[in-house]
């Protein structure tokens, strides 16, 4: 069966997601980022520069790395996808590139990095308000007037410090 795109084509989109990973070697926030970047962007399927806002946080002896994703109309379903299968489908695939790209930035690392959960994407939300078209009522016609029926939609976004 063909998937039929035409009526509804994917538009892409932002979303955050987060994972957690362990590891014996000697890990640092900073390149936890910068690996988690590489390999995100590899795995999901995007060009490095759609992977954003990537924070590590070492909480016991878990990192947790947290992120953003941009996606692109040809790239959202798989990209989503890819999440979704990241711990069951390819988890070995994302450690080995996790310690490879650690490696390329810490010469002497020499650890396994365990990849101990990866959520699924969630779209990202910004203080978003949208006002839903308003519903046409149907009154009784004048053969002299001219009758429009219509609605409008509207997005207003609230920026917000911080």
């Amino acid at each position: 069966a063909t998937e039929d795109t035409t009526t509804d084509p994917a538009t892409g989109g932002k979303y955050t997601g987060s994972f957690t990973f362990t590891s014996e070697g000697t890990v640092t926030a900073e390149n936890a980022v910068a690996a988690s970047t590489t390999v995100l962007a590899s795995q999901l399927g995007v060009d490095a520069s759609a992977v954003t806002e990537v924070a590590a946080a070492l909480d016991s002896d878990a990192w947790t790395v947290n992120y953003a994703v941009t996606t692109t109309s040809e790239n959202d379903v798989a990209t989503k996808d890819a999440a979704a299968k990241m711990f069951t489908d390819t988890k070995a695939a994302f450690e080995t590139a996790m310690v490879d790209a650690y490696k390329a930035l810490d010469g002497s690392f020499d650890s396994t990095i365990v990849l101990t959960a990866f959520a699924s994407l969630v779209e990202a939300t910004e203080d978003t308000t949208t006002v839903p078209p308003t519903p046409t009522t149907e009154a009784p016609v004048d053969e002299n007037e001219d009758t429009y029926a219509g609605s409008l939609e509207m997005d207003i976004v609230v920026a917000t410090a911080g």
